[in-house]
């Protein structure tokens, strides 16, 4: 059931109409281009809220997408310190190794001067004693040459994973900045749609506000005319008390003017009676009068 106003606010371009829903309960609706412009935009707000959380959803994407880089990038720099570490360490070994490949080979040309010396003296034992040191401190120095060499290759193998991590470390950098830098854009793009958007929805809430002040100041009025028509509905059931009365009035009146009416047609018709007599007695008047004066003439010539 929809209830029109019928005294449409000259003041307002709005016009408002009262609907009854399924459960019986009284609404304001409102019927207008402004109604349907209200409703647009709040489906604009909430549309324009959508778009901001899908641009913040996506900007917490790239935050975390730079935030696992970051981390990837200091979990590679954590083992190229281990590798550098481990790199330092297998240098110290390898110059503590050729210091001592450099003190055995001082002791063995000690010895080998020692044993021509003693080869040089004839003393066989100690000959025999001599070259039993020399072949125990040549097997020693060949198995030091041998972890030197060792450590050399571990030491190649460490320089050539330091430096396969370093290119991979440029790499990803490089690779970093790129997707920093694009992503870079993509954020201020996004908060420059961020600001657009948020212009528009306190825009949007502006109107809004300024609408729902307008459909307030309607509503006011829409309760004030309703005021007035419950008023000229009561003023209407008097009025139509009063015309009853003025109906019954008026047969009452019409029913005494027909008798009045008979009363003065047989008043007329006796006056008409009395007129045509009176007109009869003015003619014998003037008759008697015509007859009275030529008495008196007559009599005045006979006296």
């Amino acid at each position: 059931m929809a209830l029109v106003n019928p005294w449409p606010c000259c003041s307002c371009a709005t016009s408002m109409i009262l609907e009854e829903d399924s459960a019986g309960n009284i609404f304001v609706a409102e019927v207008s281009p402004g109604g349907n412009a209200e409703k647009s935009g709040l489906r604009e707000e909430k549309t324009k809220t959508d778009s901001i959380r899908e641009m913040e959803s996506r900007k917490k994407n790239v935050d975390e997408e730079v935030k696992s880089l970051q981390d990837e990038i200091a979990k590679r720099k954590l083992q190229l310190q281990d590798k550098d570490k481990d790199f330092k360490w297998l240098e110290t070994r390898l110059q503590a190794v050729v210091k001592t490949n450099r003190l055995l080979q001082g002791i063995l040309a000690k010895q080998a001067a020692f044993r021509k010396r003693v080869s040089e003296d004839g003393n066989e034992d100690t000959e025999c004693d001599v070259q039993k040191c020399l072949e125990v401190s040549a097997e020693q120095l060949n198995q030091m040459s041998e972890r030197l060499e060792l450590m050399k290759d571990n030491a190649y193998g460490v320089r050539v994973t330091i430096q396969g991590l370093e290119q991979n470390m440029s790499e990803a950098r490089k690779t970093l900045e790129t997707r920093i830098q694009r992503l870079t854009g993509r954020n201020e793009e996004l908060f420059r749609l961020y600001n657009a958007k948020e212009k528009e929805i306190v825009d949007l809430q502006t109107r809004f506000k300024q609408e729902s002040e307008l459909r307030q100041k309607s509503e006011t009025e829409l309760e004030q005319m309703k005021e007035q028509a419950n008023d000229l509905k009561e003023e209407l059931k008097v009025q139509d008390m009063h015309c009853v009365l003025l109906r019954e009035k008026l047969c009452t009146t019409w029913v005494m003017f027909a008798e009045k009416e008979e009363k003065i047609t047989w008043l007329q018709r006796g006056l008409n009676d009395r007129v045509q007599d009176w007109s009869k007695v003015k003619e014998e008047l003037v008759r008697t009068r015509k007859e009275r004066n030529s008495i008196k003439s007559e009599a005045e010539q006979l006296g």
